[in-house]
């Protein structure tokens, strides 16, 4: 390959990576990613990614570098404007603040030249230990092993130090030899606290010895000379591969980024945890592996290029299904099958199903993540069936719309444009149009969700053979306005047209002293009828307040009517020790209260798939419901034998409207995929 074709393909593949950092990127400035019960990261990501790409910025173009430029000195804006105790920065604004995430920090304004905060190189200094070695936390490695000296903590801080300037790297040298050197294993390689395979702190390792001038090793590196160190890094990082630079770019996905695999490695904090095992975690959102993989490239030999090998470049406007998509198109099908559709309506269900996942379904592959979806326990897909005396087989299920990775506004934006699409498919595109208002009340509310949420807009359909579909959209309440739930309901409501009468006043005002409103739901129609859907949660089942709604809105409903148990997987008394929700269905001109509906989660399923399915299935026969669909339906979504620990069933709820008449609902989560 002519060195000119290399430089031009490096080029394109340096900018399309950058510009999916680009657009990842929230407005405010940080990067987050990775999902653990601290939440996603977005101090430690949005340090490590400004390094990262202001190495990057003198091999982009120039008007790419001014980009690159941009984001880094974004990132710095933001990590400065959310510095926590003691000058220091931790895994994400509500953690502990960390070594580790404080150096990454501390190089990247040193690197900007950028004022270091006062403080953060002592933070940094106090984390070292008698042997030289740096600690994550200053906690007592007795008691909580995070405490701990490290190898790939303790890279990352000398290379902060000498950023600093506190180190110079003549006067490192010692610390190499002394404290590094020796954690060199035979093969070469180093191995870290955080990180499940030796590739990543290797490289770091890499970094550092570059830094000091190259100085003696007790052992060769695991690697050729050239990009090979660089390339290491990557190998913890992505899917196998002959680790050359030509097999680096051809891995790039359509946007632009790089798909990854579970590499940060989290050990049990404390003796005695039920969690022995470490638990791994990946960058769902690509950025941390994306960023690593273009410093491979911006700093690889363009010669190392395997001769003659034509690249193609995998930059498109088209979005092609992922895997798990095309396995979610099938389920479509069959469980449309399976509600009577006939062949046409069937094309056209799985079509419509198409329409609303073009970008959460889209490649490259990213489910299940919890750290990008709380739908069903990071599955983009739900469905549900209703068990009533008479009711028709249908096609119901609940999914992820929008791109996935980007920002709130932006996965916001793209959420709204493909419910909007679909609205035309289904024939109510003059209705969605007449709610305008309201999508772009959402639009504008976006950008002030806080960070790391999860839901923002779902979607979803609910149609019977030869009927008319309902579109469902599903709305964080957030959207509304800045950081107040209330405060967004009554405004989304009000874009709606819905009014806010007395009646809803009073629900509202009781409801929020003992939760919140989650979300509101809307459904559409192509024959003009809509109406919307409010749903709060709380702690604990309460049937007093049943009964006090009753009595205040002459609503024709007992506790028993919506007591969210099944006997033998839920009971009532365990209901009232856990979370809740109520949920209220109005009509769209008058306000009136329609329908009330309880939720519950189904515990965590320690019991056989098999043996709860049972159980269901009794429950709803003493209900005298209908249970000829549901079984159907988890016969579809399940093979045989059954599995024995997949989270088969998320939710049930028990709704009654104005005229007495109950049903019950089931959630079920399909498998897809590796759960």
């Amino acid at each position: 390959m002519p060195d000119r074709a290399v430089d031009e393909t490096l080029n394109r593949t340096l900018e399309n990576g950058l510009e999916y950092l680009a657009q990842t990127q929230d407005p405010t400035g940080y990067w987050s990613d990775f999902w653990l019960k601290a939440g996603t990261s977005d101090a430690w990501v949005t340090a490590y990614t400004g390094v990262l790409l202001w190495e990057i910025t003198p091999r982009l173009r120039p008007p790419v570098a001014e980009l690159a430029r941009a984001c880094v000195n974004k990132a710095a804006d933001w990590l400065l404007g959310h510095i926590g105790p003691q000058a220091s920065w931790g895994y994400n604004v509500s953690t502990v603040p960390d070594a580790d995430s404080t150096a990454w920090g501390v190089m990247l304004l040193a690197r900007l030249k950028r004022a270091i905060p006062a403080g953060a190189l002592d933070f940094l200094l106090a984390h070292q230990t008698a042997n030289g070695l740096f600690r994550t936390y200053r906690f007592s490695p007795e008691h909580h092993h995070w405490g701990q000296p490290c190898v790939d903590v303790s890279l990352t801080v000398a290379m902060a130090l000498v950023d600093a300037q506190v180190w110079s790297p003549a006067e490192s040298i010692p610390y190499w030899h002394s404290v590094i050197v020796p954690n060199q294993t035979q093969t070469g390689a180093f191995t870290g606290y955080w990180w499940a395979h030796p590739h990543f702190p290797t490289w770091l390792a890499s970094r550092l010895w570059q830094r000091l001038g190259k100085p003696a090793m007790k052992h060769d590196w695991p690697f050729l000379q050239g990009d090979a160190p660089f390339l290491q890094a990557c190998g913890g990082l992505l899917k196998p591969s002959e680790e050359t630079l030509s097999d680096l770019l051809a891995q790039q996905e359509a946007d632009g980024s790089w798909a990854s695999v579970p590499s940060l490695r989290v050990p049990p904090s404390h003796e005695g945890l039920l969690q022995v095992r470490p638990k791994l975690s990946r960058d769902a959102r690509r950025i941390f592996t994306t960023v690593t993989v273009l410093a491979a490239i911006a700093s690889g030999d363009s010669l190392l290029l395997k001769p003659k090998q034509r690249i193609v470049s995998h930059h498109s406007a088209i979005k092609p299904r992922s895997a798990y998509g095309q396995a979610c198109d099938q389920l479509v099908h069959r469980v449309s099958t399976l509600a009577g559709f006939d062949p046409h309506q069937r094309v056209k269900a799985v079509r419509c199903f198409q329409r609303l996942t073009q970008d959460s379904l889209a490649l490259p592959e990213v489910w299940p993540s919890a750290q990008l979806s709380a739908l069903s326990m990071g599955q983009p897909l739900e469905f549900s069936v209703t068990a009533e005396a008479e009711s028709n087989p249908s096609l119901r299920y609940t999914c992820e719309v929008g791109n996935p990775v980007l920002p709130a506004a932006e996965r916001v934006k793209t959420g709204l444009a493909s419910l909007g699409e679909t609205a035309t498919y289904l024939g109510c595109g003059a209705l969605w149009q007449q709610l305008t208002p309201l999508w772009h009340r959402l639009q504008d509310g976006a950008a002030a969700l806080p960070s790391g949420t999860r839901f923002c807009l779902w979607g979803g359909v609910s149609q019977a053979a030869g009927e008319l579909a309902v579109l469902k959209v599903y709305v964080n309440s957030l959207l509304g306005a800045n950081g107040d739930a209330q405060v967004g309901l009554r405004s989304q409501l009000a874009a709606a047209g819905i009014p806010y009468t007395g009646e809803l006043q009073w629900l509202c005002e009781t409801l929020k002293t003992i939760g919140f409103p989650q979300e509101i739901g809307y459904g559409l129609r192509g024959d003009g009828k809509w109406g919307a859907k409010i749903y709060y949660e709380f702690f604990g089942w309460r049937p007093s307040l049943i009964e006090q709604i009753s009595a205040e809105l002459d609503f024709p409903v007992t506790p028993s009517q919506l007591v969210p148990a099944i006997p033998n997987i839920l009971s009532e008394s365990l209901a009232q020790k856990r979370r809740s929700g109520l949920s209220f269905r109005l009509h769209p001109v008058t306000g009136r209260v329609l329908e009330l509906t309880t939720t519950a989660a189904f515990p965590v399923q320690l019991i056989p798939v098999s043996t709860t399915h049972d159980r269901i299935l009794t429950w709803l026969q003493t209900q005298q419901d209908n249970t000829q669909d549901y079984v159907r339906l988890f016969e579809t979504l399940f093979p045989q034998p059954l599995p024995q620990h997949h989270r088969s069933h998320s939710l049930f709820t028990r709704t009654i409207n104005l005229t007495g008449q109950t049903k019950t609902t089931l959630y079920l989560r399909p498998m897809v995929g590796s759960t």
